[in-house]
């Protein structure tokens, strides 16, 4: 982290989060270690590039942008865990945190989280390797933060949205989703149909991700319907996507 080490006296990197970011650099090297120093291929995080395994400071903005919200989060659930580096950022603000924790696939997540466990006793992890879309309408807990950070497709990014908000805990409930220019369409359709504040784009030129925060409406036929609008307004999107889709084919 000598890129970020060298920025530290810069105002943009002189505070609170960057100075943990280096205290934990040690958790950062060791998750590689337990992972027998190997990744994916192609394949990045909040902390790399998916190309070599160092540090990215380009995307600094998103890894304090999910730090901030990550504090004084009583249950959060993150679905796409991979190598844990979002989940160590979580860790970092939020040491007595509980994290449910979900991943289609335990080669690298099954002994990242269970480093972090190790490392962070306070808190309380639980990995579940599954399909999101499986586990997500089985779930009997209720959470007030969710990390959605797994393929990035719209359409499934929407299904996962559709049962995390049956899963949310109170009226108000936080999301954070990464890659967002993935799923635009979804964004498009939550912000003009729900009670949304506090919209935040991480700034970052790596893969940016979005914060925010939805009010649900305390009469629940409020909600059913405006959850009714939401299925169909998505399913007219889906229609009219496959018509585009055909209608080029047949020009060529």
């Amino acid at each position: 982290m000598d890129n970020l080490r060298n920025k530290i006296k810069e105002d943009k990197f002189n505070n609170d989060f960057s100075y943990k970011l280096l205290d934990s650099e040690k958790h950062f090297n060791n998750i590689y270690k337990e992972c027998s120093y190997t990744f994916e291929k192609g394949c990045g995080s909040y902390l790399f590039d998916g190309k070599n395994y160092q540090y990215l400071i380009e995307a600094y903005s998103k890894q304090k942008l999910l730090y901030e919200k990550s504090k004084i989060k009583e249950n959060i659930l993150e679905i796409g865990t991979y190598m844990g580096h979002s989940l160590l950022i979580i860790l970092m603000a939020n040491p007595y945190a509980k994290i449910t924790c979900i991943d289609i696939d335990d080669t690298y997540s099954c002994p990242a989280t269970r480093y972090l466990q190790k490392e962070f006793p306070n808190s309380k992890i639980k990995f579940i390797k599954s399909d999101s879309l499986k586990i997500l309408k089985n779930l009997d807990e209720k959470f007030d933060f969710f990390h959605i950070d797994g393929l990035h497709k719209n359409k499934i990014i929407t299904k996962e949205f559709n049962y995390c908000i049956n899963l949310r805990k109170k009226d108000s409930v936080e999301f954070i989703f990464d890659d967002v220019n993935n799923c635009l369409t979804l964004i498009n359709n939550i912000f003009s149909i729900y009670d949304v504040n506090n919209k935040h784009f991480s700034d970052s030129s790596y893969n940016r991700a979005l914060y925010f925060n939805i009010l649900f409406p305390k009469k629940k036929v409020v909600f059913l319907i405006k959850k009714l609008f939401f299925k169909i307004k998505n399913f007219f999107d889906y229609i009219l996507f496959k018509l585009k889709k055909l209608s080029k084919f047949k020009k060529i």
